[in-house]
């Protein structure tokens, strides 16, 4: 490391040599951290690094799971009516909808009768093990005017 000076203007000489102490001290702590590398793993951590490695390496395999959601007929005048929400789902282990319906038992597709009162945004989740999808129907019912 080259040896460096700091130049100041209008400072007395002890700012001078303060200065330059810091500068000295700054430049061996810099070395210091450098020169320093961590001491190995013990065998069960270096075990359970690998072993994170490989579940990571798994997981990145998995795909995401997939969902959508439809509702028909998505338009009712203003007493409302019974909507079909559908859905399809893939690499899901669980399917929700809410609001409202909750677990569904059929997780790939299937669908289900929903009474609807007011307009409403039904959004469904596929939970896998690598993450979550959600789709939206929305069900519009008009307004007593």
């Amino acid at each position: 490391m080259a040896d460096k000076r700091v130049v100041t203007r209008d400072q007395d000489s002890t700012t001078q040599a303060v200065v330059e102490l810091l500068t000295s001290i700054l430049g061996d702590v810099q070395k210091q951290v450098q020169s320093k590398t961590p001491p190995p793993l013990d065998d069960a951590t270096q075990t359970a690094v690998d072993l994170f490695a490989e579940i990571g390496a798994a997981l990145a395999l998995q795909p995401l799971p997939t969902i959508t959601l439809t509702a028909q007929p998505n338009q009712f005048g203003v007493n409302g009516g019974t909507t079909r929400l559908t859905w399809a789902a893939s690499n899901a282990r669980r399917v929700s909808i809410d609001p409202g319906v909750g677990d569904v038992t059929k997780v790939e597709a299937k669908f289900i009768d929903v009474p609807v009162v007011a307009t409403t945004t039904f959004t469904a989740t596929a939970i896998g093990p690598c993450g979550n999808a959600t789709a939206s129907a929305r069900v519009n019912v008009e307004i007593l005017r």
